[in-house]
């Protein structure tokens, strides 16, 4: 089976990294917020959802929160319910299970950034850190009649494989969800993303790594002043060998998102044209080779 790390996240070279001080614990307003919009995207009726975008913004607008975000929080509240009717696979939340939460601010359109991240390939966008990357979206149709808003839903399984620190290959699939809703004439897009199941690890280190599961939500909201806020949350079930600090772990998720949103600006402003990777369809997996180069 073709297998693919979540996106947007790629995670953790955390193998060899020395001890730092982790992101604080995120207010009670923010991971609750984050895990309310994660569990609500999917609702047909969308006053709860509405009003946690609202609640989220007005958090988020409200003294040095925004600027404190930017610079990333810890978060650990998920719940059962909350990964539960995401499909028909059975989840449950382990002790293991950590996360944390980032902020961002972009002067691009909304059109702009869907155009980025859902019709551009990925892989190009994210500076060629796959092995191989592949996104296939339900219908024909998508993601195109979503830049374009011809329609305002999207879903997905992607592909990938990855590798961290040249460590350890990651090889994994999964489901994203992503939708767009209007509120008092203001469009606001959301995004979430699961693994489907356990990853595949492997590489020289591969066995000191278990990522059990990943779960993340992107919400991109305009603010009053006009530009758009970009919260987005992971939370992660993953074992890695045996090191104990996971304040290691919580930092380079906070790092990496970070570099996300940078990376998101450069190619809207075209400051970057790097090719994308092999499409996993063309990927050998046992030579870790493109079979079409």
């Amino acid at each position: 089976m073709i297998k693919t790390l979540q996106h947007p996240i790629l995670l953790l070279v955390v193998l060899g990294t020395s001890a730092c001080t982790p992101p604080p614990d995120a207010p009670a307003d923010l991971e609750n917020l984050s895990e309310y919009i994660f569990a609500h995207m999917g609702d047909e009726d969308t006053r709860e959802l509405e009003a946690g975008l609202i609640n989220l913004r007005t958090w988020l607008e409200t003294g040095t929160n925004l600027e404190s975000t930017k610079e990333g929080y810890t978060v650990n509240d998920l719940k059962d319910e909350s990964v539960n009717a995401l499909d028909d696979v059975e989840r449950s939340i382990r002790d293991s299970l950590y996360g944390a939460a980032v902020a961002h601010t972009y002067d691009h359109t909304m059109t702009e950034l869907k155009q980025t991240m859902f019709a551009d390939d990925w892989s190009a966008v994210s500076e060629g850190t796959y092995d191989c990357y592949e996104r296939i979206y339900a219908s024909a149709e998508e993601p195109n009649c979503f830049v374009d808003g011809s329609c305002t839903e999207l879903s997905y399984v992607t592909d990938s494989v990855s590798s961290w620190a040249g460590a350890v290959d990651v090889t994994s699939v999964s489901l994203g969800e992503v939708r767009e809703i209007t509120i008092d004439g203001e469009s606001m897009v959301l995004q979430r993303t699961w693994l489907e199941g356990p990853s595949e690890t492997s590489g020289i280190l591969g066995d000191q790594v278990e990522l059990y599961a990943q779960y993340f939500v992107n919400i991109m909201i305009p603010s009053t002043s006009g530009d758009i806020l970009r919260t987005t949350a992971t939370w992660m079930d993953v074992q890695v060998g045996e090191i104990d600090n996971l304040d290691l772990v919580k930092n380079q998720i906070v790092s990496t998102m970070q570099g996300q949103n940078e990376i998101v600006t450069d190619w809207i402003l075209g400051d970057q044209d790097n090719e994308g990777s092999c499409l996993c369809s063309d990927f050998d997996y046992e030579e870790k080779e493109c079979l079409n180069d």
